[in-house]
């Protein structure tokens, strides 16, 4: 088993991630129990089967199925820091959601949503 850490943003909620994945129970491209994610990922030629969770400030990647090189490491980390959308930076959105008569309780509900994410995962 191989471990890696991906430092979270602030403003991400691993709960409300794992909230959209299980939407549905007949869900084929991942299995979520304990709040954990079990997800295939294919890199380069292989498949790696990961485990994902939240450890403090950090999403948790372990490898089960074999020890990744540093190139399908590379892979999974990049697939999963898209899949969650870690890069986006959402702060000018709270700032002008704070400001905003409609938009002003959204930021503290869901201090983390990008209003496309819930498609990310169709």
């Amino acid at each position: 088993m191989n471990l890696v850490r991906i430092p979270l943003p602030r403003e991400f909620s691993f709960e409300l991630a794992i909230s959209f994945l299980l939407r549905s129970p007949k869900e084929l491209l991942h299995r979520v129990e304990d709040s954990k994610v079990m997800k295939a990922l294919r890199a380069g030629e292989s498949i790696l089967l990961c485990l994902i969770g939240q450890d403090k400030n950090d999403l948790r990647i372990e490898f089960f199925n074999k020890k990744p090189t540093a190139q399908q490491q590379h892979e999974a980390v990049e697939y999963i820091r898209e899949w969650f959308d870690l890069d986006t930076d959402l702060k000018p959105f709270y700032s002008m959601a704070a400001k905003d008569p409609l938009l002003k309780g959204v930021g503290r509900k869901v201090s983390w949503l990008p209003y496309y994410w819930p498609t990310r995962f169709i």
